[in-house]
Parts: structure tokens; C-alpha cells; sequence
């Protein structure tokens, strides 16, 4: 493990953006369902109802760690925390990480308001809400089994099935407040250029920060690399700062270097606000058939990555999430392909600092519903928003296998969407590629990522071929399940080409228990040469790299190369041995 930047709190949520004061509401809230949805009229905007239990925020009620034993579906759930005034000098934000699916949230009996989506961070201005001593905080929330929203691998059904899981409700993301001063940073992100030898900041201020100086200070391990100074003239500015060569240092998946970043406003010599945080240097470019990192070629080695864990669900601990990435490493790959789901500000960054790459994926609607185009729309450009300043970001990815835009072969309406997603995508972030439909039936798309989950050396290699002749004729094709690789009159244009899902085995001795893809292997041996056949085929067709399905075991899916509780199958030095010899 690698050295923490300076902005990283033992238990803060989000070391991409810190200020040091700042207190957890996590723990033990109390918590009732709403089941026959009393919970308005009957007042509990304002007042703790008889009849609560207790339940862990920041774990969904489904779920062990929660404490809650009721795996039943329940949409409207209440909870209720007390805590004292902690007195702020400033405004007091009150961020929410995760919640899933509607929320509405009331201070000392005063709405706050309402998020809906279940995959983005959120907050409010609570400092006029507070009171002397004790505070109650309430929280209303709503989830369904509605396919059309954003819900990414949460079943729809009455139970679990195929490849999609129990569903999560309520808060399951970090609860805290934070000082911040009324003249502040409200957000920044950096895109840091190895051509350029800069980083290029954007910077969103607060109207009463106008007028006052901001301080930009660049160090590497203690050591100042470059510094910045500049009047704050409106809400919105972009800054360009050069990098001396001697402290310039590139990030990669072997050395992940991160630069620490504090951002201050001062007027008339008293600082206003102070906000630590931190880049990497990681330009991303497409060159022929391949991606490159800081100008070199980089040959994607990804896992699929469903980020469940047993006890948890949709929440780790940082030492859960420590362990996920010391086994991913461990085995040889250098990125993960975070599927369905978007992790925690954590997760990211401890991917920064480990040199994990990853992309940033809507979790899939799975039924097209014109109503819901604009909440899709929405909480993409803001997933997309959160995740511009992670240097192991390296592509967006809007669509997959088409849940969610069921007939896009055809459809006029749903082609439009998915393209809106792409062009939304690189209109936050023109400096990654965006996949518009992971796995087939894309539309505008700047890598042709494709599915296919052949047994055998055979089945893989006659796909290749055929896959080569086609492209070099510029015609669709057929890619599994009777998907052809674009939808409607899209076609390749020389996109880098990704096999972004196969192989996927399950042991016979899982095969009571769940299921993978292809006949089960009997043995170590088995799984390894399967696993070995088809990434030779790979290599061999210009891809510029794959994600193997898949890391862990998740409920009935038995396909990973560690179990559900992260004991390896086969050992991980041989899986290591395959990928590095591809």
C-alpha cells in the first residue's frame, strides 16, 4: 500500500475534497418502515414515532451489518438522528453520500429537500436549521421495483434471478457536516496534461467569495512543486499551472505519484477557506488501435468488479475495499471495470493511490421509458461530475447490453439517448472516452467494447476471425445472443476495440450452489487453461485490452476468481502469471 495524500482523514469520506472541520453522523440512527405511508400526516417530519428500531447508517436495511433482521420489501422508510449543535463558524453543509432511491430530509422540523437517484453525493445548507443542543435530524425515504429507473444490478422481480441481485434501499452512503465558510470553494475538478507539462483547474466559487484572492499551492511529498495566486472575479474560473520539470511525475498503475493540492481564499490578510485535495498526472489518448497513458501504450488488463460484499451489500469499509484491491493487484490485473454500480469517493481514491484504473458506469434502467429520459440524463452528467478529478478514471460508460434501451437496434429515440449520454459525457470531460453501449448495439461511441463469453480457444478464435474480416469491410456484425455491434446506421469509424466481458467459469463443485458461463471445470488446472486459451486468442487480434468476469463471487453468480468471502480458487500467483504473460 501506498503513502496517504495530505487530504486523507482516517473515517472522512471524500479526501478529494477535505476541510479538517467536519463531523461523522454515522452509527446507529433510529429507524421505522412506512409500509402503510402514515408517516407525513401523522407528523414524523418533526418527531421521533413510538415503535423505532435501530439501525447502522451507512448500511441499507437488506443488509447484515445494518442490524435491521427484515429482508422484506418495505418502500417508504423513516430514520431519525440527534446530535448537538456543533457550532460552526461558518455554514454548516450537511452532505449525503448515497441514497437510494427518493429522498426528503427535514432539520428541527424544516424541509430541506428532495434528491432523486440513487448512484450520486448530494447536500444542503442546514447552518439557519440548527438549534442550541440537541438536533434532530429526519430523513423520508421512497424505493420501488420500477425497471425504468436507474438501479443498475438491484432485481425488479419479487426475488433475485439471473445475474441481478437483492435490492438496496435508503441510506447506505456516509452521513456529515461540515464547516465551510459563506466566502468558499463550492467545487473543483483537475485534469492534469503530460504533453503539457500543466493542470488545468475549473473552480466553482460561492457568489460571496467574489473579490477575495485564492492561493493555489502544488506539492509532491512535502516538497513545493509551484504555487498560484489569482483575484476571484465570478463564481466560475479556470486556472492553467505549469509544472517545473524537475518535480513533474507522471501517474501510473506501477508508480500512482499524486500531487497534493491546497486551494485557500483570503481577504485582507484573514483566511476565508482552505480546501485540501489532490491529481495525478494521467493523459489519456486513443492512438490507432490501442489507448495510451501519458503518451505509452497500455495494454488494459481489467476485472469485472459488482462491488457486493456479504455482510455490506452496496457498502465496504476501507479495509474491505483494501483488500478487494490488494487481490486485484495481486493477481495481475491494473484496472476494473466497476460494473452496475458506483463505488464511494473512497473507493476511487484509494484507486489513485494504488494505481487501479477503472471506468465510471450508469447502473442500467432496464425498460425504456421516455418519462425517465430526463432523470437518466441527470444523474449521469452528475455521476460524470463526481469523478472528473480521479486519475484512474479512464472512461465513461453510459449504456449496457442495452438494458434499460431494449430495442436501440431500431428504435430512432432510444439511439438519441444514448447518444445524448456520449456527448453529455465528453462535454463534462472531453479528456476521456466515453463507451456509449458496453458489450453491443453502440451508437457514438469512442471505444468498441464488446461481449462474448466463448468456452473455448475454438469458440474465441472463430469469433476473432470473422470480427477482423468484418471491420476491415466496415460491416456490422454479429456479436453474441443475436446482438450486432452497432445499432441502426452507426458503424466503426477505428475505434480501439475492447473485449470488456468473457471467460467467466464456475467450479463443479459451485454448480449446486449458483452459476457461471460455459461448462463447469472440475479442477485448478481446468479453470486456469481456459482462462490461459482464450486470453492468448485475445492478444493476438489487437484489442487494446479485456476485463475478465469476474472478481468475486456475488450471491447466486459463481463465476469469480475469488468467493464471496474473498478466498481464492485458484492461486493467485498462476492468475498473475496468465495475465502478465498476455
Amino acid at each position: 500500500m501506498h503513502k496517504d495524500v495530505l487530504s486523507y482523514e482516517k473515517g472522512h469520506p471524500n479526501p478529494l475534497f477535505y476541510r479538517p472541520d467536519w463531523m461523522s453522523l454515522n452509527g446507529k440512527w433510529d429507524f421505522v418502515f412506512d409500509d402503510d405511508n402514515l408517516g407525513l400526516k401523522e407528523g414524523w417530519s418533526s418527531k421521533i414515532p413510538d415503535g423505532t428500531i435501530k439501525i447502522k447508517v451507512p448500511y441499507s436495511y437488506e443488509v447484515p451489518s445494518s442490524g435491521v433482521k427484515d429482508k422484506k420489501e418495505h418502500k417508504i422508510l423513516w430514520y431519525f438522528k440527534t446530535f448537538q449543535n456543533p457550532h460552526y463558524e461558518g455554514k454548516s453543509m450537511l452532505h449525503f453520500e448515497r441514497c437510494d432511491y427518493v429522498f426528503d430530509g427535514w432539520l428541527n422540523g424544516h424541509y430541506l429537500g428532495k434528491h432523486i437517484g440513487g448512484y450520486d453525493a448530494f447536500r444542503y445548507d442546514v447552518s439557519d436549521f440548527l438549534i442550541e443542543g440537541e438536533n434532530l435530524l429526519v430523513v423520508r425515504t421512497y424505493d420501488d421495483k420500477d425497471p425504468a429507473h436507474v438501479r443498475g444490478k438491484q432485481t425488479w422481480e419479487e426475488k433475485p434471478f439471473a445475474c441481478f441481485y437483492p435490492t438496496t434501499s435508503g441510506l447506505y452512503g456516509d452521513v456529515w457536516l461540515e464547516d465551510v465558510n459563506k466566502a468558499s470553494i463550492q467545487g473543483y475538478d483537475a485534469r492534469a496534461s503530460y504533453e503539457e507539462k500543466a493542470v488545468y483547474l475549473r473552480l466553482l466559487f460561492t457568489p460571496e467569495a467574489v473579490g477575495s484572492q485564492c492561493m493555489l499551492e502544488v506539492s509532491f511529498r512535502g516538497k513545493m512543486a509551484v504555487s498560484d495566486s489569482f483575484t476571484v472575479t465570478g463564481i466560475y474560473m479556470e486556472r492553467c499551472i505549469n509544472i517545473p520539470s524537475k518535480m513533474f511525475k507522471r501517474w501510473s498503475p506501477a508508480y500512482p505519484c499524486l500531487y497534493d493540492l491546497k486551494m485557500s481564499l483570503a481577504r485582507n490578510g484573514d483566511f476565508l477557506d482552505v480546501v485540501y485535495s489532490y491529481f495525478g498526472v494521467n493523459e489519456i489518448s486513443q492512438k490507432k488501435n490501442y489507448i495510451a497513458l501519458n503518451g505509452k501504450k497500455r495494454y488494459l488488463k481489467f476485472v469485472l468488479y459488482q462491488g457486493y460484499n456479504p455482510k455490506g451489500g452496496y457498502t465496504f469499509t476501507e479495509d474491505e475495499y483494501k483488500k478487494d484491491i490488494s487481490l486485484i493487484k495481486g493477481m495481475g490485473f491494473n484496472g476494473v471495470r466497476v460494473h452496475e454500480k458506483v463505488e464511494s469517493e473512497l473507493f476511487y481514491y484509494l484507486c489513485d493511490r494504488e494505481g487501479v484504473l477503472n471506468d465510471v458506469e450508469l447502473p442500467s434502467p432496464h425498460k425504456y421509458e421516455p418519462l425517465e429520459e430526463d432523470e437518466v440524463q441527470s444523474e449521469f452528467g452528475r455521476i460524470v461530475t463526481d469523478h472528473v478529478g480521479h486519475p484512474s478514471t479512464i472512461a465513461y460508460v453510459g449504456y449496457n447490453e442495452s438494458w434499460g434501451v431494449e430495442d436501440i437496434a431500431t428504435s430512432l429515440d432510444q439511439q438519441k439517448l444514448s447518444t445524448s449520454l456520449y456527448q453529455m459525457a465528453n462535454r463534462i470531460d472531453w479528456t476521456r472516452p466515453c463507451i456509449s453501449n458496453d458489450g453491443w448495439e453502440h451508437t457514438e461511441s469512442d471505444l468498441l467494447s464488446l461481449h462474448n463469453y466463448a468456452e473455448n480457444k475454438e469458440e474465441m478464435e472463430e469469433f476473432a476471425s470473422e470480427l477482423k474480416d468484418k471491420l476491415s469491410r466496415g460491416e456490422n456484425f454479429d456479436v453474441s445472443l443475436g446482438k450486432k455491434a452497432f445499432a441502426g446506421d452507426f458503424h466503426y469509424s477505428g475505434q480501439p476495440l475492447m473485449m470488456s466481458e468473457f471467460f467467466g467459469a464456475i467450479y463443479k463443485t459451485d454448480e449446486a450452489k449458483g452459476w457461471g458461463y460455459g461448462a463447469p471445470v472440475k479442477s485448478n488446472r481446468a479453470y486456469l487453461q481456459r482462462y490461459r486459451a482464450l486470453l492468448k486468442v485475445l492478444k493476438k487480434c489487437d484489442f487494446a485490452g479485456y476485463c475478465a468476469t469476474q472478481f468475486a463471487d456475488t450471491y447466486q453468480e459463481k463465476n469469480g476468481f475469488v468467493d464471496e468471502n474473498r478466498n481464492v480458487k485458484a492461486s493467485i500467483d498462476s492468475i498473475k502469471k496468465i495475465n502478465r504473460s498476455y
